[in-house]
């Protein structure tokens, strides 16, 4: 072999290896392809459900939410809600306890329009319903629209939202402001902070009621005592009925749960007792004894 086609294949050597590097790539990448496109199309092949809002009706005057006889199961042999009645009227912070896999969630989901129950007939107040969850979602925007989304609300409004969430001090500390870039997923904030961020973007767009799923998990006590003041000021100062936000918190904390103007225990798929926390506390033993686990697993 002479120098020049020593060369001449060192140089064609060199044009194949990108390709074949790019070869090994793709084939590397198909399963987690495959898997990814699996679930997109489980998405894609769910039946188109019935408009949410078709399936919710209107309570009578004064009430924000309402069931009757709301049954619900994931599966025939595992029933999470059993003929569970409830009634919240407008204005009121309501805080729903219970153990872990009562069925909490699925209650706010139904609520919501997320799922359906069974049987049964949920009615909401008109004005829309806003439901946080514990792990908050937030976009690689700036502030402005992770509260916004890019609708019409104004900065008067992001402001006050803000103000309700207990944002403001942290806000004001980043360098731009709203306009502040969050990263992905917010990785930028801390865990708190994101749950305030998607509790003052549900506040910011003005819904009727606002269901929070654990919302303040990641709160300390003393600024989760002044969010929860705050959305229940917010609805004091409200000038009619129909301006007043109604508050249902799903909650394990007990401190939380003192701050609620009621109360719902859940127990057994059905709401065994409702009335403020003091009241609860002193006359249901099952209640007063689930309160003091959850003080117990905080303290430890």
């Amino acid at each position: 072999m002479t120098v020049g086609d020593l060369t001449s294949f060192i140089y064609l050597f060199t044009l194949l290896v990108f390709p074949l590097r790019i070869i090994g790539y793709l084939f590397s990448e198909i399963p987690h392809s495959v898997a990814g496109w699996r679930r997109v199309r489980e998405v894609l092949d769910e039946p188109v459900g019935q408009d949410p809002n078709e399936l919710i009706r209107q309570p009578k005057l004064g009430v924000a939410l309402s069931c009757e006889n709301i049954y619900f199961s994931h599966t025939p042999e595992n029933s999470v809600l059993k003929d569970l009645s409830l009634e919240i009227f407008s204005g009121r912070t309501v805080a729903i306890v219970g153990a872990t896999g009562c069925g909490k969630t699925t209650l706010l989901h139904l609520l919501s329009g997320l799922i359906e129950s069974d049987s049964g007939t949920i009615s909401v107040q008109p004005g829309g319903v806003g439901l946080v969850f514990q792990e908050a979602f937030l976009f690689a925007e700036s502030l402005r629209f992770n509260i916004t989304l890019d609708s019409s609300i104004t900065d008067t409004q992001v402001n006050k939202s803000l103000r309700i969430a207990e944002c403001t001090d942290f806000v004001n500390d980043l360098t731009n402001g709203l306009d502040t870039i969050m990263g992905e997923r917010g990785v930028s904030l801390s865990g708190g902070q994101r749950q305030r961020i998607a509790l003052a973007r549900a506040i910011a767009h003005n819904r009727a009621v606002l269901l929070l799923d654990d919302t303040t998990s990641a709160l300390d006590p003393a600024t989760e005592a002044r969010v929860v003041n705050n959305l229940r000021e917010m609805s004091l100062t409200a000038t009619n009925t129909t301006n007043k936000t109604t508050v249902v918190i799903v909650a394990s904390r007990p401190s939380t749960i003192a701050l609620a103007d009621e109360v719902l225990y859940l127990r057994n798929g059905q709401i065994a007792d409702h009335a403020p926390h003091d009241v609860l506390y002193t006359r249901n033993s099952d209640y007063r004894e689930l309160i003091n686990a959850f003080e117990h697993d905080r303290h430890e």
